[in-house]
């Protein structure tokens, strides 16, 4: 019986992933005096965003998680609600008395104005962010587990990337993989062999309908 849902933020609940690298870009071509590429920001990808500066600017990380948090709320209309179709899916799993939770590799910062601006705090019970050092969704994953006497057959988590699903598996955590956003790895995603591919967000609601 399925009694807990775990849901990535960047790409799976909403498209932020183009506002990220708008704010990094924003962030860090004055400080470095030149343009940087998707390519580069997404290899620095992992850590929260701190982390992420540190790679990309090192020394002057902190000063520079100041200038990215202040980018990414004044931006944030660029990516201002959840995919079409998220919120209902939220609102009928919590009438279902599924626990939700958020477990995502950003900051605390950026992860409390997604929430905020996407209106869904309400309907998210436990929230888990990164680390400066690095991805840490297979401890967040089991702590949740943990804490709420959850077993792993018991849970799902959706993401949208190939970390994703290694760090859920290495949980014992079936995975969805979430290939709607603009965004996207779809064929390291699928070397992964998640659980299960969803490339809609209408998919994913009546794939949870037949399942629940």
């Amino acid at each position: 019986m399925l009694k807990a849902i775990f849901f990535d933020m960047d790409g799976t609940i909403g498209d932020s992933l183009p506002l990220c690298l708008k704010a990094f870009k924003k962030t860090v071509e004055p400080i470095l005096k030149r343009k940087i590429t998707d390519d580069e920001i997404f290899a620095a990808f992992g850590a929260t965003e701190e982390g992420t500066l540190k790679v990309l600017v090192p020394g002057y990380e902190k000063e520079a998680k100041k200038t990215y948090l202040t980018y990414y709320e004044s931006m944030h209309d660029l990516c201002p609600a959840p995919f079409p179709g998220i919120i209902g899916i939220l609102q009928w799993l919590k009438s279902k008395n599924i626990l939700l939770a958020v477990i995502t590799g950003k900051g605390q910062e950026t992860c409390a104005i997604d929430l905020r601006y996407y209106q869904i705090e309400h309907l998210i019970d436990c929230v888990e962010t990164g680390s400066p050092l690095g991805l840490r969704k297979t401890e967040a994953i089991l702590g949740i587990l943990e804490n709420h006497h959850l077993n792993p057959e018991e849970t799902l988590y959706i993401g949208d990337t190939p970390s994703d699903i290694i760090h859920a598996r290495a949980a014992g955590v079936r995975t969805i993989a979430a290939l709607w956003g603009t965004i996207i790895e779809e064929d390291a995603v699928k070397k992964q062999n998640p659980f299960k591919i969803c490339y809609t967000v209408k998919a994913l609601d009546e794939y949870l309908k037949d399942l629940i």
